[in-house]
């Protein structure tokens, strides 16, 4: 005699109520540890936001000789090949 699938379910021990608040509280706790995870590396960046103006005044002076020494370089010749 084959039986409905119905009636193996009821007699497994499933439980869909106790399945929905365990997969509820493993979604809450991945969602702490995000928040835990996000809030600590939030922390590092301040520290650097706060020394960004040095970095960047740095930046821009190497910047400024980069651009003076290719101004002083001679430009190459370009000979006119056949056309």
């Amino acid at each position: 005699m084959v039986s409905s699938p119905g009636a193996d379910l009821e007699n497994s021990g499933y439980d869909p109520n106790a399945f929905a608040i365990g997969a509820s509280f493993l979604f809450a706790l991945a969602c702490v540890a995000l928040a835990t995870l996000s809030a600590s590396g939030c922390a590092g960046c301040v520290k650097n936001f706060a020394r960004s103006p040095c970095i960047i005044e740095a930046l821009a002076d190497r910047n400024w000789e980069f651009a003076g020494g290719r101004a002083a370089r001679p430009q190459p010749v370009r000979i006119a090949g056949p056309t």
